[in-house]
């Protein structure tokens, strides 16, 4: 059961290896099967975007950005 899953999209412009300032991760679904919930923000058409729903893409963006938060407090890195 989903509570929550989300799908991300990965996109690598590295030139170089260590150059992950050119790597992007986007959120584009969102599920919670508890809830009923289904959404997507991004959908594709064989390798290229359909549809891009900007406002569902922002509350992905704020739930992912969140969750993140939450893991890293959860396990925080020892220095």
């Amino acid at each position: 059961m989903q509570d929550p899953e989300m799908c991300f999209l990965v996109v690598d412009n590295r030139e170089f290896p260590q150059d992950f300032e050119s790597v992007h991760i986007l959120p584009y679904s969102f599920q919670n099967a508890l809830l009923g919930i289904y959404e997507e923000s991004i959908t594709f058409l064989s390798d290229s975007v359909g549809v891009f729903l900007p406002r569902k893409h922002s509350e992905h963006l704020d739930f992912a950005t969140m969750w993140l938060e939450n893991i890293k407090f959860q396990f925080p890195v020892a220095t």
